[in-house]
C-alpha cells in the first residue's frame, strides 16, 4: 500500500499484486482463533475477530475519504492503508510471541 502512489509500476500490475498476497491473510487469521481458545471458547473469538473485521470494514474507507478530503490528496490515505496493515502485522506477530512463551510457560509447569 505504501509504494502505490510513490512507484511508477503499472497501477494494474501492483492491484493484482496486492490482491494476490491479501488472498494469503484470512486462513492464517481464522485459524489463530481454534489455536488461542479453549473449545468452550471459540464462538466468542470468532465473534470478537467478526466484530474487529467489521469494524475496520465500517472506519479504513471512512478515515481513507476523512483524510482525502481533508487534503485533497490520496498519498496520505495510502499511509493511513499502510499504517493499518503494518500495525496489524505487528499484532499478529505479537499475538504468536505471547502464546509461544504461555505455551513454554505451560509446559514447564506440567513438567
Amino acid at each position: 500500500m505504501f509504494l502505490v502512489p510513490r512507484t511508477g509500476i503499472n497501477p494494474l500490475l501492483l492491484g493484482i499484486l496486492i490482491g494476490t498476497a491479501a488472498s494469503f491473510i484470512p486462513a492464517p487469521v481464522f485459524s489463530l482463533v481454534p489455536r488461542l481458545l479453549p473449545p468452550k471458547q471459540l464462538g466468542l473469538g470468532y465473534g470478537i475477530l467478526s466484530t474487529c473485521l467489521n469494524f475496520g470494514v465500517l472506519i479504513g474507507p471512512l478515515l481513507v475519504g476523512l483524510f482525502y478530503d481533508l487534503t485533497r490528496n490520496y498519498l496520505y490515505g495510502f499511509n493511513l492503508m499502510a499504517f493499518f496493515a503494518l500495525t496489524t502485522a505487528v499484532i499478529a506477530i505479537l499475538l504468536r510471541l505471547f502464546y509461544t512463551s504461555a505455551q513454554k510457560d505451560k509446559n514447564e509447569f506440567n513438567l
